[in-house]
């Protein structure tokens, strides 16, 4: 979602918000006190007793408003779309790769090449230094600093030996540790 519609969502949301609020003050004011009669003021009147063409353009502008809440709401739901591609070559023999597929090439290729690294999600993104792959993924409770200088040495010479992509920094994100081989496992609980 860009920042332009999470603004417009926002200034959407607060408006409904304040109107709902009213709504609901009115409608305690007048649970509270039964006597109180509380009357719609001339201009609704107005609007309400003959079709104007202010009324008719605010609520195709209501409608319109509406229309695009919902498309937002459907886009949000919709999840994330086709990822981002990244290119490399020279202008005539320039390659796309979709980082989805590369970012499960990298998870499987740190499974297999890494003992005792279960990947679970991995991210590859662009910042402003360069390169930089977000693994998420459970450990081998013996060699935690091992493993991550080796997931990053393999991925640094795959992405390297695949596009020239530099890799300039490696997140690791301990999901869970599994014990070493050999080493008796946890009562369980």
């Amino acid at each position: 979602m860009t920042r332009l519609a999470r603004v417009f969502a926002l200034v959407g949301g607060l408006a409904c918000l304040v109107l709902t609020a009213a709504w609901a003050l009115r409608e305690v004011a007048a649970e509270l006190r039964p006597d109180l009669d509380w009357s719609a003021p001339a201009w609704w009147h107005d609007v309400m007793d003959r079709v104007a063409w202010p009324t008719t353009l605010s609520a195709a502008v209501m409608g319109l408003v509406a229309a695009v809440f919902l498309a937002l709401a459907v886009r949000e739901l919709r999840g994330r779309r086709r990822g981002y591609a990244v290119e490399f070559g020279e202008k005539g023999a320039s390659v796309q790769l979709d980082v989805r597929a590369l970012q499960r090439a990298m998870g499987r290729r740190v499974a297999e090449g890494v003992p005792g690294v279960v990947p679970d999600a991995v991210q590859l993104t662009m910042d402003a230094g360069g390169w930089v792959v977000r693994l998420e993924a459970s450990f081998a409770a013996h060699d935690l600093l091992g493993a991550q200088a080796a997931a990053r040495e393999l991925l640094a010479d795959d992405l390297r030996r695949l596009g020239g992509i530099e890799l300039v920094a490696l997140d690791v994100v301990v999901t869970g540790l599994a014990p070493a081989a050999g080493e008796p496992q946890p009562p369980a609980r």
